[in-house]
């Protein structure tokens, strides 16, 4: 049962933005560390912040929406999980094209200690 929740159709656009979240944190943590303001104590809440944040919430509403039994309630989850998935995706390609272009840290994560960046 789990291999073919992980392998349905409807699960696909959450993988995608999994890995979009990964290229997001792996490159803030880059050009974190190029610019000289990496700190490792700072990884698990950045990986909270960029990551955990948004994907448990869609994963859960993925899943919801595969194992309630009711139809209604059921076309309401996959129109939620879908919408979802857009609005998040889109911010975290913005995010993504940002971290390639190394204009800005995420506004919510500073990676130093100073109360200046």
């Amino acid at each position: 049962m789990i291999s073919q929740l992980l392998n349905d159709p409807l699960i696909a656009p959450l993988w995608a933005f999994a890995l979009l979240s990964l290229a997001v944190f792996v490159l803030t943590v880059w050009r974190s560390i190029e610019a000289s303001q990496f700190d490792v104590n700072k990884l698990p809440k950045l990986l909270d912040t960029l990551v955990l944040q948004k994907l448990v919430p869609l994963a859960i509403l993925g899943v919801a929406a595969k194992t309630v039994s009711d139809a209604t309630v059921g076309d309401a989850l996959v129109v939620a999980y879908i919408a979802g998935i857009v609005a998040a995706s889109a911010a975290e390609v913005r995010q993504l094209i940002d971290a390639v272009k190394g204009d800005t840290f995420p506004a919510e994560i500073a990676m130093t200690d100073s109360p200046d960046g």
